[in-house]
């Protein structure tokens, strides 16, 4: 996979994730990293990577997390110990 970086460069947290999509997925496909997506006046999200398949686009949020990963009720739970609001609608 070829990787462009549209960014100020990718996190130490995700370079890891991103070696690992760049090895596994096909060499046709093409990734843009570390986008702004502007969401109105004074207010934006960083979208990690969005890949460009043959037939398909991804958008992914690498995170670096260790353990069973679960969403209950709009919530990101890894572990038993923490929480974090997931930025995405689930249904």
């Amino acid at each position: 996979m070829q990787v462009t970086n549209c960014g100020r460069g990718v996190h130490t947290r995700e370079v890891k994730g991103l070696e690992r999509l760049k090895k596994e997925l096909p060499p046709s496909w093409y990734a843009f990293t570390n986008l702004d997506l502007t969401l109105g006046l004074g207010k934006s999200r960083e979208i990690d990577v969005i890949i460009v398949s043959d037939h398909r686009i991804f958008f992914v949020d690498i995170k670096d997390w260790n353990g069973k990963i679960e969403n209950r009720d709009g919530r990101w739970w890894n572990a038993p110990s923490w929480q974090r609001r997931s930025v995405m609608r689930v249904s």
